[in-house]
């Protein structure tokens, strides 16, 4: 049984309402903002003193046994018939969502886009890998800045096959790249697996790309194949589904070499996924790595979280998790 605090308030008053904790779920997936959290409380006497007004600018903090799982912004609370009161809050990702702008960029790396971002919505950055690939040009306007820094990765990720995903820590936005850990979660059947499940589809896949600059000049817009890339022993098989994507006119054979090899790891094969339960972990946290032990499925291998819901209730841990396989332990993610 894991030990729960919950504590709420603004600075310098907190409190600490963990004794009065009926259940807990926190939740995230890959390439979203924010992550939250939504905390039950019994609705007793001693909670009728503490403040749960969400226009208050309320902040919560939320630790098993003494380790921070998450913190956030108090967004809602929702009190019922049943004498409980529910708290939602979500991470400080959020204002990343909730803010709009205009936004251009040349020849800047997705690391320095990021931090760009943060620094105009007044979040402060904790840590931000160098992704070394400068993007030629990036320009966004009126969209969020969450879809800012999402461009920025995934033209990273076409570029150079490498993912990276921003996640928040103490009050801090990080930018990190996927990778395996040395403290990697195991799962399997014998230990902590309650149920598994595998689907494999071919709904999102593409037989063959098309890679085209444009050129627009006195208002005529011309456009010239710049590659073609087609798996034929694939299509042969499935028939034709063709994918096309816009590049820049100058870009390099090197560059459109390696987006060739990326689109054909991630779009042009089948996709497989696994849903998975059983005992809770806090290091299982979207994009993270994890190694999977499923006999029935003859899966023993490293798959990359794309999802998780981790819920507390009744004295037990237990979470939800949606995992994805790779093509190799690089592109994963």
């Amino acid at each position: 049984m894991n030990n729960l605090q919950f504590l709420i308030g603004r600075k310098p008053k907190f409190y600490d309402v963990s004794d009065m904790i009926v259940k807990a779920v926190s939740s995230g997936a890959r390439g979203k903002a924010p992550r939250d959290l939504k905390v039950t409380l019994l609705d007793s006497e001693q909670l009728g003193s503490v403040d749960t007004d969400p226009s208050d600018g309320l902040i919560c903090t939320f630790l098993v046994d003494g380790a921070e799982f998450f913190r956030g912004i108090v967004v809602s609370d929702n009190r019922s018939s049943s004498r409980t009161v529910e708290i939602h809050a979500m991470d400080n990702a959020m204002y990343l969502t909730k803010n709009k702008g205009s936004f251009t960029f040349k020849k800047k790396t997705a690391t320095q886009i990021f931090k760009a971002v943060c620094k105009k919505a007044n979040l402060k950055v904790g840590g931000a890998v160098n992704t070394k690939f400068k993007i030629k040009e990036l320009t966004k306007k009126g969209t969020t800045f969450w879809d800012v820094i999402q461009d920025a990765l995934s033209q990273t990720y076409s570029s150079t096959g490498k993912r990276y995903y921003v996640t928040s820590i103490k009050g801090e936005l990080y930018l990190k790249k996927r990778t395996e850990s040395n403290n990697m979660i195991i799962v399997d059947p014998d230990t902590n697996t309650t149920t598994y499940s595998q689907t494999r589809s071919i709904e999102d896949t593409y037989t063959r790309l098309k890679l085209y600059s444009s050129t627009t000049k006195k208002k005529k817009t011309t456009t010239k194949v710049k590659k073609t890339v087609i798996n034929k022993p694939l299509e042969n098989k499935i028939g034709m589904m063709q994918d096309v994507e816009s590049v820049d006119k100058k870009i390099k054979k090197s560059e459109l070499k390696k987006k060739a090899e990326t689109w054909k790891k991630d779009k042009s094969t089948m996709s497989t996924t696994m849903s998975w339960s059983g005992l809770g972990d806090t290091r299982a946290i979207s994009g993270k790595a994890i190694c999977v032990k499923a006999p029935q499925l003859d899966v023993n291998k490293v798959l990359y979280i794309d999802s998780d819901t981790h819920t507390w209730q009744n004295g037990s841990y237990t979470m939800q998790l949606t995992l994805k396989y790779a093509a190799s332990n690089s592109d994963a993610g």
